[in-house]
């Protein structure tokens, strides 16, 4: 690990894949249950992903099965975080690649989905006010225009 003045960074990408593996291995594992493995096909419109709809489909999932998947997560600020991780990676399962933390140049955007070539940034924040969501959209822009995308999910 890696210390600045605000927190604790993986020292090297690989670290962060391995410490982000283990945080949602009994996600995915759980997720057999609730999931038909490997369904990325039915949010698929040729080559792209229809990412509104996956991610509406997550909103129902997490209404139906959160507090089950919540239950004794020692990190529940990051609980969200790594169910929306393990549910876009369960479901992607070689169709697609979910990158934690993705360095673009202008910082790191929560999740990128990447799929044939094309990226799928989604910034996670906590609603606060409007002035936090100001912000976020900022940042999420700024990761859109890096990654040459003109959609991009808060």
């Amino acid at each position: 690990m890696v210390k600045n003045k605000d927190s604790l960074r993986p020292a090297n990408p690989l670290y962060a894949c391995v410490i982000m593996r283990h945080f949602i291995e009994s996600f995915q594992e759980r997720l057999q249950n609730d999931l038909p493995k490997g369904s990325l096909n039915k949010w698929m419109d040729g080559e792209t992903i229809k990412m509104s709809e996956l991610l509406r489909e997550f909103q129902k999932f997490w209404a139906l099965h959160s507090e089950k998947y919540l239950q004794g997560v020692k990190y529940l600020e990051a609980g969200p975080h790594f169910l929306l991780t393990a549910f876009l990676r369960f479901l992607a399962n070689g169709g697609a690649t979910v990158i934690n933390e993705f360095a673009d140049g202008l910082g790191y955007a929560d999740l990128v989905v990447l799929c044939a070539g094309r990226s799928y940034p989604i910034e996670l924040k906590i609603k606060d006010n409007e002035a936090s969501r100001a912000k976020s959209l900022e940042q999420l822009l700024g990761y859109m225009n890096h990654l040459l995308t003109k959609e991009g999910w808060l």
